[in-house]
């Protein structure tokens, strides 16, 4: 592999002086890749972190209406107003008061667990958009990019599913890929660059 990169950078001392040389590095060089890394990521990254704050106010305004309103008092505003109504039947108002029971039962055992996951969708995705802003972590920025773009754990996935896919395409991207792959192993642009393409002609 090191010398596939010795033969395409012009072979040994010749190729690192092209890459070295601020006249002749072109887009290739590793300010370039970087700057067009960030360029790649900024959009979904901001994307995800707004999905998952989304997320979490979702998540407080459902707990404060169970909180602060009640969620048993819900269910009885909505009995009282079956009762009341003098154009339904009684045995029509008897089926839709065990409706309401049996929903009333199912909320009070799914809410709790609902909530817990999408709070904690909610901060992974959140995390996932940092990480991807600031080009690491590409492993929890793929977790959030996921989780976003999964119905019923996320409390926006009509925007998270867009943002989502966005996101994974632009961490599929080789210069993002190079970018994050140095930061993550503290080695330079170039080599990581030519990794992903060395992996790309392998294919």
């Amino acid at each position: 592999m090191a010398s596939d990169r010795d033969d395409r950078w012009g072979g040994g001392d010749e190729g690192r002086d092209r890459w070295d040389d601020p006249g002749r590095r072109g887009d290739n060089s590793p300010e370039a890749v970087i700057r067009r890394a960030k360029g790649k990521v900024a959009g979904p990254a901001i994307g995800l972190i707004i999905t998952g704050i989304l997320s979490l106010l979702g998540v407080g305004i459902g707990l404060v209406q169970v909180l602060v309103v009640g969620l048993g008092a819900q269910f009885d505003a909505q009995r009282k107003k079956i009762d009341q109504d003098a154009n339904m039947p009684a045995q029509q108002k008897a089926q839709m008061k065990d409706i309401i029971n049996t929903y009333e039962r199912v909320l009070k055992v799914a809410l709790p667990p609902a909530y817990l996951i999408a709070s904690v969708v909610g901060v992974l995705t959140i995390i996932g958009g940092v990480k991807m802003r600031s080009l690491r972590g590409r492993g929890l920025a793929m977790t959030g990019s996921i989780l976003s773009m999964i119905p019923c754990t996320s409390g926006c996935c009509i925007v998270g599913l867009p943002v989502g896919i966005w996101a994974l395409v632009a961490l599929n991207n080789p210069d993002v890929k190079a970018a994050i792959a140095a930061n993550a192993a503290g080695g330079p642009v170039r080599d990581r660059l030519d990794d992903e393409r060395d992996r790309g002609l392998e294919r």
